[in-house]
């Protein structure tokens, strides 16, 4: 018994033993232990191991397995053991289908013993098999063996043998590998197979492993001899790699033909990662695939690389570039034309297409499409060897509403000119039978964004550049397409996508869709080829909602147009008579539709008997106001106007008159034909006059008369609508201005007052919507010259500033109590500003300046001079924008001159500033310089040349350039008046002449600052809204132009208008050199989007992939995530964000290991994460306490790695260099170890002495510039260079 006991214990210590040495996988230690046991021993410990095993719960104990494995009993005694052994792996391998570990290490297990590993992965292949088999035949039973069980039970199961079959393929290459062609088979059976529960993507798994790694010489399961072939009893040839070839060569392909489109589609990137591993292990082993010649082959390809995300798109390049090295025939494919011939041509092309595709839609830096865009009009135009489909797959890819808006739009106007200029062969864009165009194209082409963004107005024309490159191009496309079918489907296509599109469609973007196409079918001259359904949608298209008034009367037009053209069957095709209709009326100038009900034959005593205001008044009640209402209205008005022109109302006729009126109005809510007769009719003359008269008469009356109450609520309701609705302003200020010079008394009456300041400070701009209408008008009128903007709206905005101005330059001097303070509300907000101001408000504009220095000349009295003087003089002290700081400048000079004797105080403010504010210094000179000429004064100018002397010398440029200029100008005044204290003093003198030597004296004008002034004659409405000023530096807005005032002129001698005398002139035009040319508003570009394709040259790539990247690694994937520089980077000496921001950048972009500093909290600063971009979340980055540096380091040390400090030391290396030192003993000190750990100082102290005394070596960059020290992300960016330049190549 003791014996036993004994024996028991020592098999329980050699158990123990042999399971570490199995558990480490030591092998060699295992097999020399073994030596010294007797095959009865060993017999022995197998037993006891068996029996572990077996009892074992849940994960296989890998130690005892790989014990067992390793003593399993030879020959045919051992087959019993070989079974069990089997049966057990197999009904474990389900439980451990999660653990990629744990497969790995059983695969590695079984594949050591070649008996038992043929079993497990013939009997996992034959189950797979069974399975597969019925799935594909729709069984709901499996039969394997002697056991049966439902299919839908067994996906688990299958599910845990692929996963395993895929961790036997990380395996090295030189282990042995399980792979046949039945076993290949079987798992190429299973793509598209139950992917709702993962089979599909296992099988894939499993083909990308096995396709990783026959890339490599590999050990494939090869009985050693005959005997233990026997032993085996395999059904199944054992194949060669040879077999592989000719085998996966061919038939994975005829797998991903069967499938179907949409699988393609839904099974994200695995399926292309397959293929591109498929492709490449071709090209490794120079198959020639059969699929290549195959059309399904290219379009496929070309499918994914349309539809699928960045991993999917990089697959497909891959695909398309090493595909096209396979060719050993031409093809003729509709995706792919290629003579192998001239492959290398091809490959070429193919290749720099997969750069722009890479560049334009993986990268998406809009610099770097830009500057791509030549070579893509070079690769795609004449003789291009790019097949049209691999095109157009770019061009939608990159035109994707994924993409960002500013790439979209680089790509899509390049196209647009590029089919516009003819310079590539894209007729096949709108072929029959594809719709690239209408699909691809045009759902981007249409978006209101790009209307908008390019709509742009000047006096002479509004229009819209990338409207306009949209007519072109369809026109283009109508003109080059060969046959009348292809170009009945383009417009088919065209005009039934904007039907299905409906109201998701920009509006306006329907308009320049029929332009381009009713331009091409008439250059064409081919509408005979249209046929009656073609002409249905087109009537359609005219009856679109939703479009503004000229634009869908310039619908119409097009529509009709292209009817008129067929008139052989244009009758039969359903409301085309109702079209044209349409049409008729839109020819007619004056249409106007009868009035109908009115009721007038029933009072016909009281008309005979009535004023014509009593009749219109009986009328309105016996109609109960349905004689004015709805489109009636307008009628009313004209009629009331007339009625006005020839007969004085009394004041209760008047009011009930009006009073009706505006309360119809307001139940219109003021639609627009409703408003514009508004204003003519409250400011009639004739009204003016009521009102005036009895506002007067009551005025002793507390209460305000109804009449007043009306028009102010009026006046008031009108300026809140010019606000927003800029076609009322016209018609406002016209009949505002009118109403003031006629009855000047209703100034006081009227709230003028709000509506003037709110006109100025903000002046109503039309939007975008009426820019459109003002576009739409300029195209009808080619077509019906009378319907012009004008025609639908009155006249543009600049004529109602133009009246507006005009008012105030004639303004009833006995009213100038209303523009003082106008003024004075103006100048409130200018003198106010708190600093510090910004260059550009947006409360602020030209137009209120402007405004201000009309005003000036008429408000300002001697006793108030004083204070406009000091309040624009704080608004000049504050303003730092130069154009209105010259405006200011120039009615403060205005003032000066209507006030002489304010005039010394220039002098005064002189004396007492400085070189602290050089902006007011400079102004202080220009105003003195200009009010000089205008008091004729010795003594100012002798005083004023005094100041300049030192200005002159002054260290502010801006100081010193201004005296500069003004010198010579006072002298030249001196010298024009005799002033002798001046000309004839010798230093005076000799300033004088040096000064004009100077090349900027001579120079034009090229600032505002330099723009020369003249207070009195350059005072005119020309210069001031006009000038030159407006258009240099930045140009601005014009808000009326001469031509206005002409007109104005011309309209009221027509209309017999007497205005007060004007307080300025009008002055006359004087274009010079300073006036800009007109822009050319059709070119399609914008400031940012530009593009020039003569200039073709390299472009950036930044974030470009090596297609050998995307083939998976043969190892574990954990492996996959070690870094491969075994560099660590410990910067916790660093405390600067940006610095540790640009240092995880550097760790991240070469590779290193981890990177250590101080807290972690530094990776949520701003200022690391903007130099760090995402690189932290892509490496290592831990928490290393300063004062923990030399511990950390020296357990650093234990583990093999070498310190290295990049501090400059009296025994540092020069890096890089080995034999460098500055003592003997250092020899190699420069360069770096394999193993190594980076130490960083800090900016200030650099590396502190306790680091220094643990590290086992310091380098420090060498410079030859006269700074010794480099900033710390810089050094260590040259570091870790070097240490890749010395280590790169070594595995």
């Amino acid at each position: 018994m003791e014996t036993t006991d004994s024996n028991s214990a020592s098999s329980e210590h050699d158990i123990q033993l042999f399971r570490d040495l199995s558990a480490t996988d030591g092998a060699s230690g295992l097999d020399l232990v073994l030596k010294h046991y007797d095959p009865r021993s060993k017999a022995a410990i197998f037993d006891y191991s068996w029996e572990r095993l077996q009892a074992s719960q849940g994960n296989i104990d890998l130690a005892t397995l790989r014990l067992c494995v390793r003593l399993l009993p030879p020959g045919k005694n051992g087959l019993n053991y070989h079974d069990k052994l089997c049966t057990l792996i197999i009904d474990d391998l389900p439980k451990e289908s999660q653990d990629p570990g744990l497969l790995y290490a059983i695969a590695q297990i079984c594949l050591s013993n070649i008996i038992l590993g043929e079993r497990v992965f013939f009997r996992i292949f034959k189950y797979l098999e069974l399975l597969n088999i019925a799935i594909k035949n729709g069984s709901t039973e499996i039969v394997y063996g002697e056991m049966s069980s439902w299919v839908e039970d067994q996906t688990a199961k299958a599910l845990s043998y692929l996963n395993f079959l895929k961790c036997s393929y990380w395996l090295p290459a030189e282990r042995n590998h399980f792979v046949t062609p039945e076993l290949v088979q079987t798992v190429v059976n299973y793509l598209g197979c139950d992917i709702l529960n993962g089979l599909d993507h296992a099988a894939h798994d499993v083909l990308s492993a096995l396709l990783a790694l026959l890339r490599t010489p590999v050990t494939l399961f090869q009985p050693p001899n005959k005997a233990e072939a026997l032993l085996i009893g395999s059904s199944s040839t054992l194949p060669t790699l040879d077999d592989c070839d000719s085998f996966i060569g061919q038939k994975l392909w005829n797998r991903f033909r069967d499938l179907q489109d949409d699988y393609f589609d839904s099974n994200s990137s695995r399926v292309f990662r397959t293929w591109f591993q498929w492709v490449s292990y071709a090209e490794s082993r120079s198959l020639e695939l059969e699929g290549i010649y195959s059309p399904l082959y290219w379009a496929r390809v070309r499918r994914g690389l349309l539809k699928g995300f960045a991993e999917q798109r990089k697959y497909c390049i891959g695909i398309l570039r090493r595909s096209l090295s396979l060719v050993r025939q031409s093809i003729d494919a509709p995706d792919m034309m290629l003579d192998v011939s001239r492959r290398r041509e091809y490959e070429r092309q193919y290749e720099k297409y997969s750069v722009l595709f890479e560049t334009i839609v993986l990268d998406r830096y809009p610099n770097q499409v830009q500057a791509c865009l030549p070579e893509l009009t070079k690769l795609l135009g004449p003789g291009a060897l790019i097949a049209s489909g691999w095109v157009k797959t770019l061009i939608s890819a990159a035109l994707d509403p994924k993409m960002q808006d500013g790439v979209r739009k680089l790509i899509g106007r390049w196209y647009m000119e590029f089919v516009a200029k003819e310079q590539g062969v894209v007729v096949d864009h709108a072929t029959e039978g594809d719709k690239f165009l209408v699909d691809g194209f045009l759902p981007w082409a249409t978006q209101g964004t790009l209307f908008t963004s390019s709509l742009s107005s000047t006096r002479e024309i509004t229009i819209c550049a990338h409207g306009n490159a949209l007519v072109d191009m369809l026109t283009k496309f109508i003109l080059m397409l060969p046959t009348a079918l292809d170009r009945r489907l383009l417009l088919v296509n065209v005009l039934q996508s904007v039907l299905d599109r409906g109201g998701k469609l920009f509006s306006h973007s329907v308009l320049y869709l029929l332009e381009g196409l009713l331009n091409g079918f008439r250059v064409r001259s081919t509408f005979a080829d249209l046929e009656p359904s073609d002409l249905e949608l087109v009537v359609q298209i005219s009856r679109l909602t939703g479009l503004p008034e000229i634009a869908g009367d310039f619908c119409t037009v097009m529509c009709a147009e292209f009817c008129k053209e067929c008139p052989s069957f244009s009758a039969q095709v359903p409301g085309f008579n109702d079209l044209m209709l349409r049409f008729e009326r839109l020819l007619i100038a004056h249409a106007m539709d009868p009035i109908e009900g009115t009721g007038d034959q029933t009072i016909p005593e009281l008309m005979e008997k009535g004023t014509p205001l009593q009749v219109f008044i009986l009328r309105l009640e016996h109609t109960q106001h349905m004689s004015i209402q709805d489109s009636r209205f307008e009628t009313a008005c004209d009629e009331v106007s007339i009625i006005l022109d020839e007969y004085e109302p009394e004041l209760g006729e008047l009011y009930t008159v009006l009073e009706a009126l505006w309360d119809e109005a307001e139940r219109q809510e003021f639609r627009r034909l409703v408003v514009i007769k508004l204003p003519s009719l409250i400011f009639h003359p004739c009204c003016l006059q009521v009102l005036v008269k009895h506002s007067l008469d009551d005025a002793t009356v507390n209460e305000e008369p109804p009449l007043t109450k009306l028009y102010v609520k009026a006046v008031d309701r009108l300026r809140k609508l010019g606000e927003t609705r800029t076609y009322l302003l016209s018609i406002l200020l016209e009949s505002l201005r009118k109403a003031c010079f006629s009855q000047p008394k209703v100034v006081t009456i009227l709230p003028l007052e709000e509506l003037l300041v709110q006109y100025i400070e903000k002046p109503p701009l039309p939007k975008k919507e009426l820019l459109f209408e003002a576009s739409a008008a300029e195209t009808l009128q080619r077509y019906i010259p009378h319907r012009t903007y004008d025609f639908y709206y009155g006249r543009r905005e600049w004529h109602a500033y133009a009246n507006l101005i005009d008012l105030l330059a004639h303004f009833p001097a006995d009213q100038a109590d209303l523009t003082k303070r106008v003024l004075r509300r103006l100048i409130e907000p200018w003198q106010t500003q708190k600093a510090p101001i910004p260059i550009i408000t947006k409360w602020k504009n030209a137009f209120q300046l402007q405004i201000m220095l009309v005003l000036s000349e008429i408000c300002i009295s001697d006793s108030d001079a004083e204070w406009y003087l000091d309040s624009f003089r704080r608004a000049l002290i504050l303003e730092p924008w130069p154009r209105y700081r010259y405006l200011l400048e120039w009615i403060i000079s205005r003032i000066y001159y209507r006030h002489k004797h304010l005039a010394p105080r220039i002098l005064i403010y002189l004396s007492k500033s400085n070189d602290a504010d050089p902006r007011l210094v400079a102004s202080l000179i220009k105003l003195a310089i200009l009010v000089a000429p205008l008091i004729d004064s010795e003594e100012f100018a002798l005083q004023l040349m005094l100041h300049l002397i030192p200005f002159s010398a002054s260290s502010k440029v801006q100081v010193r350039h201004e005296a500069h200029f003004s010198f010579p100008i006072i002298w030249d005044l001196a010298v024009q008046k005799g002033w002798k204290s001046i000309v004839e003093n010798s230093a005076f003198q000799a300033l004088n002449d040096y000064i004009r030597t100077l090349d900027r004296f001579n120079a034009g004008a090229f600032t505002i600052r330099t723009l020369k002034l003249n207070v009195v004659q350059d005072f005119t409405i020309f210069n001031i809204f006009q000038g030159d000023y407006l258009r240099l530096e930045t140009p601005e807005r014009e808000m009326v132009a001469y031509e206005d005032f002409v007109r104005l002129q011309e309209d009221d001698m027509k209309a017999g208008v007497e205005s007060p005398p004007p307080s300025i002139p009008l002055g006359h035009p004087k274009y010079g050199l300073l006036i800009a040319p007109h822009e050319d508003l059709t070119r399609n570009h914008d400031a940012k989007g530009e593009f020039n394709n003569d200039r073709i040259g390299p472009f950036q790539t930044k974030s470009g992939f090596d297609l050998s990247s995307l083939i998976p690694s043969t190892d574990l994937p954990n492996a996959s995530l070690k870094r491969p520089a075994s560099v660590v980077l410990v910067a916790s000496l660093i405390d600067n964000p940006t610095n540790l921001g640009g240092l995880s950048r550097i760790s991240e972009s070469f590779g290193l290991e981890c990177l250590y500093i101080s807290s972690l909290t530094h990776l949520t600063a701003k200022d690391f994460q903007s130099t760090a971009v995402t690189s932290y979340k892509h490496l290592p980055i831990k928490e290393l306490k300063p004062a923990s540096i030399p511990a950390f380091l020296i357990a650093l040390k234990r583990q093999g790695y070498e310190v290295v400090a990049v501090e400059q030391t009296d025994r540092s290396g020069i890096l890089g260099e080995s034999n460098s030192t500055k003592e003997r003993g250092y020899e190699s000190v420069g360069m770096l170890p394999k193993k190594c750990v980076l130490v960083l100082g800090s900016e200030k102290g650099g590396v502190n002495p306790e680091v220094l005394a643990v590290v086992d070596r310091c380098v420090e960059i060498r410079t030859v510039g006269v700074t010794r020290s480099l900033n710390v992300q810089t050094a260590a960016g040259i570091v870790a260079f070097e240490w890749w330049r010395e280590w790169g190549g070594t595995s």
